[in-house]
């Protein structure tokens, strides 16, 4: 599993084939973070992003986003962090 993370500037994505990763593009930059597929999108993962930004998508294109489920927990897990980049995780210390 590849994980590639810009802190607010875009994510490029040239290529037709299958990408397995989680394209995470989310930040500090005044242009914000998103992603640009150039050809038709075929992913096997994940997006987070600031925006979604699809007028830069390849138009007139199918475009395939398909969850990678090895990305979740098998049991709800969250807590909070308090930094810079703000995270939520919940712990649960029971079966609800």
């Amino acid at each position: 599993m590849c994980v590639l993370v810009t802190r607010g500037y875009p994510i490029t994505i040239d290529t037709n084939k299958r990408v397995e990763a989680a394209l995470i593009s989310m930040g500090t930059s005044h242009i914000g973070g998103y992603i640009r597929a150039l050809k038709p999108l075929d992913l096997y993962g994940c997006i987070a992003a600031d925006k979604m930004n699809l007028g830069q998508w390849l138009q007139n294109a199918q475009h395939k986003i398909t969850y990678n489920p090895l990305l979740k927990r098998n049991e709800d897990l969250y807590q909070i962090n308090v930094s810079r980049w703000v995270t939520f995780e919940r712990v649960l210390e029971q079966e609800e």
